[in-house]
């Protein structure tokens, strides 16, 4: 007969937990909505800085076009480069809200 796999539980998990057993935690309802919080802040997190990679990637390609064409036709590769840089950066500070949220129970 196969055993039954326990799942580990993080620390924070552990920290909010009540009771742990050898197959049960338990959690009052305000640590385990701080739990559930905590978990959707990351995820949320963690999707936002992915975004942000998307575009500082296509804003090096928009540079690399600005420095392969002509000056006066680069301006438009120029100006979407920006801009991703700008979504890039409010993103990642999006991202940082939302684990900064997690300390204090706002997430």
């Amino acid at each position: 007969m196969v055993g039954k796999a326990r799942a580990r539980i993080s620390t924070a998990a552990a920290r909010l937990a009540v009771a742990i057993d050898d197959e049960l935690v338990t959690y009052t309802p305000q640590a385990l909505n701080e739990l559930i919080s905590t978990v959707v802040a990351r995820e949320v997190a963690g999707r936002l800085r992915e975004r942000a990679a998307w575009h500082r990637e296509q804003a090096a390609k928009q540079a690399e076009i600005t420095r392969q064409v002509p000056l006066g036709a680069s301006q438009p590769s120029f100006l979407r480069s920006r801009d991703h840089h700008r979504e890039a950066d409010a993103l990642e500070a999006l991202a940082l809200r939302e684990l900064d949220g997690i300390g204090r129970g706002e997430s």
